[in-house]
């Protein structure tokens, strides 16, 4: 019951969160600070929400469903806590339904069978490293997909949708401060990863491990092309979103063909 009560209340806080917001930016009509209380709130259910289901008396819960809403869960605090001393990002809007969606889909399809034991301390900081990276390299993905529309609508003149979107500039030096972090948590998680895995057993490990290592190939070739030969715009865009989708069928297409297709 509990668990049922912190979801609804997260769901209801974030899509007030985006009414809040959408109406900010039609007419400022509402004050900057209600939204992000709305959305503060919203994290913090989330968060509590996950913690419960994580630490539950049958062991550690790391089922798709669980670890689906735990990433959205951090992604949107990301974006909040980012946005504490300025405007909530715009990124809100596609961020706050996601996650909303994803507590759905928890409380809807709750896992039940990717349940473990007490887990060692080197795996617990492997497996938040990863969900950090994650977090940071799906916001993105988002800014990549901001920015190609960003470049599209310029080149197309079409400068009222342009207008919508951050600049281009603000977008490019968001999208690569954001693969820098990720990338940097990213080379962390494949390290104590390789340090704390006792066993090379694990179904689905082995392909994981070789599409997050050609994931992380691409990042930093990407930012071997951004300081050597200028790259920008729509063709930064692509290799980052490149990346981000071998990082999903690395690591969410494993665990769906595990517990869903072979269970």
């Amino acid at each position: 019951m509990q668990i049922t009560i912190l979801g609804l209340i997260a769901i209801a806080t974030y899509l007030i969160s985006i009414y809040l917001l959408w109406q900010n930016r039609k007419s400022s009509t509402h004050s900057e600070w209600l939204t992000k209380l709305c959305s503060l709130t919203a994290c913090s259910c989330h968060g509590f929400l996950i913690w419960l289901i994580l630490s539950h008396a049958s062991g550690i819960n790391l089922g798709l469903f669980t670890m689906l809403c735990l990433m959205a869960m951090v992604i949107a605090s990301l974006i909040v806590l980012s946005s504490l001393r300025k405007t909530l990002s715009d990124l809100a809007f596609v961020v706050f339904p996601l996650s909303a969606l994803s507590i759905i889909m928890l409380l809807l399809l709750p896992d039940t069978i990717a349940t473990r034991g007490p887990l060692p301390d080197g795996l617990i900081l492997h497996i938040v490293l990863s969900v950090i990276a994650y977090s940071f390299l799906s916001i993105a993905a988002l800014q990549a997909v901001a920015l190609s529309l960003g470049d599209y609508y310029l080149r197309q003149r079409q400068s009222a949708l342009a207008k919508m979107l951050p600049p281009i500039q603000t977008l490019d030096t968001l999208l690569f401060r954001s693969i820098w972090y990720g990338l940097t948590l990213l080379t962390l998680s494949i390290g104590s990863g390789f340090l704390f895995l006792e066993s090379a057993d694990i179904p689905g490990l082995v392909h994981h491990t070789v599409i997050t290592a050609a994931a992380w190939v691409i990042f930093v070739t990407l930012l071997w092309g951004r300081y050597y030969l200028g790259w920008r715009g729509t063709l930064a865009s692509r290799w980052t979103l490149a990346g981000f989708i071998l990082l999903v069928v690395g690591y969410f297409g494993s665990k769906i063909v595990i517990e869903m297709i072979l269970h």
